[in-house]
């Protein structure tokens, strides 16, 4: 019990949570940033969140300005990407030590934490976009995600995927969700922050 012990102090708590903490906390800074920009020097920043009045300059400042779009694609792929990341790298390395301890202890697992593979067997399979390969097999207790690039088959990525519901997933920092055409699996899409990949399934 004292490696069970030592792995929830220090993977969990000591690694995963502070990784979580510190990417939360460099999102919020930089927000606050932005909104310190904007007070300085807009002048409708007050009329807009006193009075609830928009002018055309700011729609026009929020719709075009290249600075501020450059600012909100930096903090989709930055900071809700890292705080994704660190989630759910938080998540799954509770949910493997959850695994472990109820092995240790030889109690029945909760079936809403530690799902059932039998379960999901249509999520292995094969899908493709322009760019890309992904193969999601079965390897003993886990279901693998495997991203290759389609010209010369070099895998880029590989990590353990985390099915949630008949939809629904997570793997890496990213969230999936299949989509049916009569009842088979059609699609692949994989969000994170803002990046969306969109994959037809080939099997």
């Amino acid at each position: 019990i004292k490696g069970i012990n030592d792995k929830l102090n220090k993977m969990i708590y000591e690694k995963s949570k502070k990784r979580l903490d510190i990417a939360d906390e460099n999102a919020i800074m930089r927000l606050q940033k932005h909104a310190q920009k904007l007070k300085d020097e807009k002048s409708w920043y007050y009329n807009f969140h006193v009075k609830n009045e928009s002018t055309d300059e700011m729609i026009d400042y929020f719709l075009n300005d290249p600075i501020y779009l450059n600012e909100v694609t930096h903090y989709g792929r930055t900071n809700i990407g890292g705080h994704n990341t660190a989630a759910l790298n938080f998540r799954n390395n509770a949910l493997k030590l959850y695994d472990e301890l109820s092995d240790y202890l030889n109690i029945p697992k909760d079936t809403l934490i530690s799902k059932d593979l039998s379960r999901f067997g249509h999520y292995i399979g094969i899908y493709t976009d322009s760019l890309n390969i992904v193969e999601i097999i079965r390897e003993k207790e886990d279901f693998v995600y495997i991203r290759k690039t389609k010209t010369n088959s070099l895998e880029v990525f590989r990590a353990i995927l985390y099915p949630e519901t008949k939809n629904n997933f997570t793997v890496g920092g990213s969230f999936g969700h299949l989509t049916f055409i009569n009842s088979k699996v059609d699609r692949l899409i994989l969000s994170s922050g803002g990046n969306r990949r969109n994959l037809k399934s080939i099997n």
